[in-house]
């Protein structure tokens, strides 16, 4: 009973409030609206950047897939960027995905390198072993 009669006090405040003398009028008084957002759609780029796009699917093939798909991901992000007409994130995705083409390619390269020279120092132990025998 007695939080209702704060609810009606509350209540009874709020209604005997007067309006605020200060406050600015949301609309100008020679009727101009407030500021309202303008979206500019810009034309697909007619020179977009490189894109990678095929380098990063055949280093993902053949080298290392993991940072394969990171490479396919920001070669297509240069071709979405270029069709919203946004070079400068064209730009930027086509660096990135650049430098995970030769990320991978280079892990891959390494890879490759590393399984050789396993190889041939095993194939040196086997001549190795049978020699003394």
């Amino acid at each position: 009973m007695e939080n209702q009669n704060a609810n009606e006090a509350k209540v009874h405040l709020i209604d005997n409030q007067e309006p605020y003398q200060d406050e600015p009028p949301q609309y100008d008084t020679e009727g101009s609206f407030p500021a309202q957002q303008v979206m500019i759609r810009q034309p697909p780029l007619t020179d977009p950047p490189r894109d990678y796009f095929a380098e990063a699917i055949l280093v993902t093939i053949c080298c290392f897939w993991p940072t394969g798909i990171v490479a396919i991901i920001k070669a297509s992000e240069v071709q979405q960027a270029a069709a919203r007409g946004d070079r400068d994130m064209a730009e930027r995705s086509s660096v990135s995905a650049r430098k995970f083409v030769c990320l991978t390619l280079g892990i891959g390269v390494a890879c490759l390198v590393l399984v050789l020279l396993l190889c041939v120092l095993y194939a040196v132990f086997l001549i190795n072993l049978l020699s003394e025998e």
